[in-house]
């Protein structure tokens, strides 16, 4: 029963809302500051295959960059549906960002549906968990 719920939940999401949205399994771990997240068996779709593990160490509280700040600070959400755009507002606080560094990284979700592997150093950041609200789509 509840495989078929997870099936329904992520089509619903991706038909109605346009979110791509896949269902896995994922695992957390917290060992003081570290970090290990780990999701593997894509449930729906299971083509293509995909998985990922990252492990990283939190630092301290930062102050925000312009850039940290245009990539989090993002209170609504665009996605496509049904041959059209909406625009879902979110509302929750600000994230209190910290700075973390990658210390194990294996990734498969990026390359397995065909976008090249990402160059460069990453930019990791984390944060505590905030409760969000989406309101209601609105076409844009």
């Amino acid at each position: 029963m509840w495989a078929n719920f997870e099936t329904f939940f992520s089509s619903f999401i991706q038909c109605s809302i346009g979110f791509p949205y896949f269902w896995a399994d994922m695992d957390v771990q917290v060992t003081g500051r570290r970090r290990r997240y780990v999701t593997t068996k894509r449930r729906w779709p299971r083509a293509p295959a995909a998985s990922t593990t990252i492990s990283i160490d939190v630092g301290n509280e930062i102050e925000p960059s312009d850039l940290d700040l245009f990539l989090t600070a993002r209170w609504g959400t665009v996605a496509a549906s049904l041959g059209r755009l909406w625009f879902h507002a979110v509302d929750h606080e600000p994230w209190t960002l910290h700075g973390a560094t990658v210390v194990e990284l294996s990734d498969t979700a990026m390359t397995a549906p065909g976008l090249p592997s990402p160059v460069g150093a990453p930019i990791v950041r984390w944060a505590q968990p905030v409760q969000a609200r989406f309101a209601r789509p609105v076409r844009v």
